[in-house]
């Protein structure tokens, strides 16, 4: 298994140097892709399902403010199953006064 994790910086040069339908699956988490300027997020997930095979997988994290556009844009080209929420507490950062809770969720949808 081949697994690729780029950065911010190289996500959308590792989808483009990516071959058409050769992806099992790819996990966009958008907080890493500027998730303030949708159009650019609509341009990267059109090409990861340029680069993802028949019946991949693409796993879409986001937060509420914007993840609805985002779901609509992709249900109109792939097939939606699944919206996993959970709530973001703080915890992870261990300062639950500087980060308050929020709810973000990753969605699915299948090629």
């Amino acid at each position: 298994m081949h697994i690729v994790c780029p950065d911010r910086e190289n996500f959308g040069r590792a989808l483009k140097g990516a071959s058409s339908n050769s992806l099992d699956f790819i996990l966009v988490v958008t907080a890493q892709l500027d998730p303030g300027n949708p159009t650019r997020l609509k341009e990267y997930l059109g090409e990861c399902m340029r680069v993802l095979k028949n019946g991949g997988l693409l796993f879409v994290q986001g937060r509420p403010d914007y993840l609805p556009e985002l779901g609509v844009y992709l249900d109109r080209r792939v097939n939606f199953k699944q919206w996993l929420p959970y709530l973001e507490d703080g915890s992870a950062t261990h300062c639950p006064i500087c980060c308050p809770k929020y709810h973000i969720a990753v969605t699915c949808f299948l090629t």
